[in-house]
């Protein structure tokens, strides 16, 4: 990065400005209410952020008050793949069998404004609360509402979950009732979640304000998007600071936000012995993950709209996956991996078992999120079904779960010859044997057999040069997309840093103190030129992951690469894709590939050689 960090001498003369406005907009995060609040705003945004107004959405609700969602980016202009969305989810640890590590894409639902580099969806700030279902299931009375939600709960209160549950609601309303509305929904069925947000949806789409804030905000090609619950993965990626924390940052992967002195600061759960009774408000005292949500570990578990697959991305179906833990999860339990199951139906013991009904969970809530269709017409479909698009999305794809699984033939090629190979020594044995058991094997038999084995044998090469060639290519065309997309965030970088200089030689020549507007367009252009680097480094490691494995795939021999560079070379000219980017990364590719092969690489001189290729590129297009 020390080549591009020439123009920051000229930014000494602001440099202590912007550090104490920097300093500052750390510091500008607001507090919450005072949980002894009348204000209604107190059950639905008892934190207001300080970034509102560029990365929260407030849909109104019936009775007058809001639900607030805030931005969650997604990296990428593609509608397709993006390497920069393969992120690492789950537990590193193997501590927990049903969240293994592993890389999976994440998606957004509504590309950024303007045509900018990234998408993104929206997900619910905090939990919903017993406040906004009481204004939605009310049709905007909160008296309705609440008393719909007890009707939902009465049937069935000699069950001694909802019995408890029916009681602390009554009780909490009592005391004090602002603050009972401002506890998190709790204790509905899985149908019972759905259905009041379709009452939301129906509400919003037929609300002028509501929907116009859904058209200018939350829309892909013109139609509006929806409530929904959260996927296990946009969960996740958003817990763990998705579009605010860079997948390949250690704060991205970290466990949780917290280690065990800061444990009370951002949970709330059974291990907290200072807490008076279990579910608390939402937002709290509690502090938000680095995202900005609130009570995301602990208090309620938050029902996703995945089914609980044993694997997260595949394995057994089962009921509902719930994350995030609640009250009932101790401190070594609480993680942005955990998963739960939510049962559909509830038995109890006997013979045979008796059906309970559905479950109601005094420890389940819901975070809903704003998410779009993927096709919302002909005109976005046709756009987005082009060769060339689907095409530029095949080296990310290639690293998903589905893509690698389609490696499973070398896999099973390598199994044939294992076998073969032990078959050959059991023959080679029985050769050495049959002087003492001349009747256990005639002669023209174990030669039959030897042939059998030699063809099998023979077979099995085939398939594993074939597959290796097959893999090979794909690696090539993954190592080709990595370094395009490497060359581009240099591009980028360049242009930021060139910007930047221009503006620090403005208050140069000026002489005088910057104004406020020259602080903000430094300032700017210089987080831009660190998020970008940022993302170049991020690609490299994935890049460098790619060739490495391309050039120990080829076990010493240059055909493996150089077959994976012609045919990758015939797919571009077949497809009439001239950028320079691809054909300088295809070369590049290939030459780190061989020089793997070779025995002979350095990987930090593949990493300058890229930058200095992306350099050259971009003087060459000025």
């Amino acid at each position: 990065m020390a080549q591009f960090a020439y123009w920051r001498v000229g930014l000494a003369a602001v440099g202590v400005v912007l550090a104490l406005a920097s300093a500052q907009e750390g510091a500008a995060a607001a507090a919450c209410m005072d949980p002894s609040s009348r204000d209604s705003r107190l059950y639905w945004d008892p934190c207001p952020a300080a970034d509102s107004a560029a990365n929260e959405l407030p849909l109104p609700l019936p009775g007058g008050s809001s639900m607030v969602f805030r931005r969650v980016k997604v990296p990428g202009s593609e509608f397709w793949c993006n390497n920069r969305r393969l992120v690492p989810l789950g537990d590193s640890s193997d501590s927990d069998p049903f969240a293994p590590p592993q890389r999976v894409p994440v998606a957004g639902s509504f590309p950024a404004e303007g045509g900018g580099d990234h998408w993104y969806y929206y997900l619910a700030k905090y939990e919903m609360t017993l406040g906004q279902a009481a204004e939605i299931l009310g049709g905007g009375d909160v008296n309705r509402g609440l008393s719909h939600v007890l009707g939902l709960l009465r049937p069935e209160a000699a069950r001694a979950s909802v019995g408890g549950l029916i009681t602390a609601i009554e009780s909490d309303l009592r005391v004090n009732r602002t603050a009972a509305l401002a506890k998190p929904l709790r204790g509905l069925t899985q149908k019972e979640y759905e259905d009041v947000l379709e009452r939301y949806n129906r509400w919003c789409y037929a609300d002028r304000a509501c929907l116009a804030q859904l058209s200018r905000k939350a829309s892909l090609d013109g139609v509006p998007g929806f409530i929904r619950l959260p996927t296990e993965i946009e969960w996740e990626y958003a817990a763990r600071g998705g579009g605010t924390v860079a997948s390949g940052d250690s704060a991205f992967e970290n466990p949780r936000p917290f280690d065990r002195a800061t444990f009370r600061k951002y949970v709330v759960s059974k291990s907290d012995e200072t807490l008076e009774g279990n579910v608390q408000r939402i937002g709290g005292n509690r502090l938000p993950t680095p995202g900005g949500f609130y009570d995301v570990l602990g208090n309620v578990q938050e029902l996703t709209s995945s089914i609980f697959l044993s694997e997260l991305s595949q394995g057994k179906a089962g009921g509902v996956a719930a994350r995030g833990g609640s009250w009932l999860a101790d401190q070594s339990q609480l993680g942005y991996a955990l998963r739960a199951e939510f049962a559909p139906y509830t038995w109890r013991p006997g013979s045979p078992p008796v059906l309970d009904g559905p479950t109601r969970d005094p420890f389940t809530g819901i975070r809903p999120l704003i998410g779009s269709v993927s096709k919302p017409t002909s005109s976005f479909l046709r756009t987005v079904s082009d060769p060339k698009l689907k095409e530029s999305a095949r080296s990310c794809r290639d690293f998903t779960p589905i893509g690698l699984s389609l490696r499973g033939d070398r896999a099973v090629a390598r199994d044939i010859l294992e076998s073969s190979a032990k078959t050959a020594g059991e023959i080679g044995y029985a050769s050495r044997a049959r002087r003492d058991a001349p009747a256990a094997m005639t002669e023209a038999k174990l030669l039959d057999e030897v042939k059998k084995l030699e063809d099998s044998l023979r077979a099995a090469k085939l398939r594993i040069a074939a597959e290796n060639q097959r893999v090979c290519s794909v690696m090539m065309r993954a190592g080709m997309g990595s370094a395009d997309t490497q060359f581009r965030f240099i591009f980028e970088a360049k242009s930021f840093e060139r910007l930047a200089a221009i503006y620090a030689e403005q208050v140069k020549r000026g002489g005088a103190r910057p104004s406020p507007e020259q602080e903000e367009r430094i300032r700017k252009a210089q987080s831009d030129y660190e998020g970008t680097m940022k993302d170049f480094e991020n690609e490299f490691n994935l890049y460098r992951d790619v060739v490495l494995e391309l050039g120990r795939m080829s076990d010493r021999e240059d055909d493996c690469v150089n077959r994976a560079f012609a045919d990758t070379k015939r797919h571009l000219e077949h497809y009439g894709i001239t950028d320079e980017y691809k054909h300088q990364g295809m070369q590049a590719v290939q030459r780190h590939a061989l020089s793997v092969v070779r025995r002979g690489y350095r990987v930090e001189a593949w990493r300058s050689e890229i930058l200095e290729i992306g350099k050259k590129i971009f003087q060459q297009r000025e």
